[in-house]
């Protein structure tokens, strides 16, 4: 990492991050830098506040400190605690109770009407943000978590539908058949049916059950090429290479897991044999 921002700091780059951290630090370090900032944005409106971050809510804090606030900007900040998702990025929902405390006077609306849902939908949604226990309004009296379904236009849908399974593979085994009844009695398109997880590595492991009720899938997924395995495979067969040159422990340990890739074709007995041999002998793989 230190590379990395030695590295930055050569080429005279930036990454998002030190981008946010090197703004604090200039309205930290010059008064006369923020006060301008603060004049020229006057009216700051900040959705999905609940996915924000210390050092993005510091950022406004100082954009916001002005002496003419006199602790009162005006800043909106719109967010749902039950739908913060970024966490693994930094995001902390206390972000929103901080706000209330950073400011003076602050206003709250909670929000009691909802015209997107159906009753069913939003009543499954209530019952499970109900389990979460650092919510909102149990810190923060002003807010409430009394929403209710008003919309009287809304197409007709089935209701919601909860199952619990003993294992994995039983609610794999049962959504896949229930997907090729779908299709097939009830002649759904299977571009209509999608499946939603809380990681890739759920549906990963659902496929086989599609791929055996012969189910068409589309799946698409944003990747790190850096993590693909043939990538990591190209790495470790070049730490090999130059392992072989000046480093011959190194390389003994990196020679079984590069034989083992499948385009090797080499039975896992041999590599065995080989490493067993090896050892017997006292000798070097190389």
């Amino acid at each position: 990492y230190d590379l990395y921002q030695k590295e930055l700091g050569k080429r005279r780059l930036f990454d998002y991050d030190d981008m946010i951290l090197r703004a604090i630090d200039a309205l930290q370090e010059n008064p006369d830098f923020k006060y301008s900032l603060a004049e020229q944005y006057q009216y700051i409106m900040l959705d999905e506040f609940q996915d924000t971050n210390p050092a993005q809510f510091r950022l406004i804090q100082l954009l916001t400190d002005h002496p003419a606030n006199e602790g009162r900007p005006n800043v909106l900040a719109v967010g749902d605690d039950d739908q913060a998702i970024y966490a693994f990025q930094g995001a902390d929902h206390a972000n929103m109770l901080n706000f209330a405390k950073a400011y003076k006077d602050v206003q709250v609306i909670s929000l009691e009407e909802n015209y997107r849902s159906k009753p069913a939908i939003l009543e499954t949604a209530q019952n499970i943000s109900a389990q979460i226990t650092e919510r909102l309004h149990h810190n923060f009296k002003a807010v409430t978590k009394d929403i209710k379904a008003v919309a009287k236009d809304l197409p007709a849908a089935e209701e919601v539908a909860v199952r619990e399974f003993k294992t994995d593979g039983a609610q794999y085994d049962w959504l896949a058949t229930e997907i090729k009844r779908l299709i097939t009695k009830d002649k759904i398109e299977s571009a209509e049916i999608a499946v939603l997880a809380p990681k890739h590595r759920y549906l990963i492991d659902f496929l086989p059950y599609l791929a055996r009720h012969e189910l068409p899938v589309h799946y698409e997924k944003r990747e790190n090429v850096l993590d693909s395995p043939i990538v990591r495979q190209l790495e470790q067969m070049a730490r090999l290479v130059l392992a072989l040159q000046s480093e011959i422990e190194l390389a003994d340990f990196l020679w079984p897991e590069v034989l083992s890739y499948d385009f090797w074709g080499l039975p896992t007995e041999k590599i065995w044999q080989l490493s067993w041999q090896a050892d017997e002998e006292g000798k070097s793989w190389a």
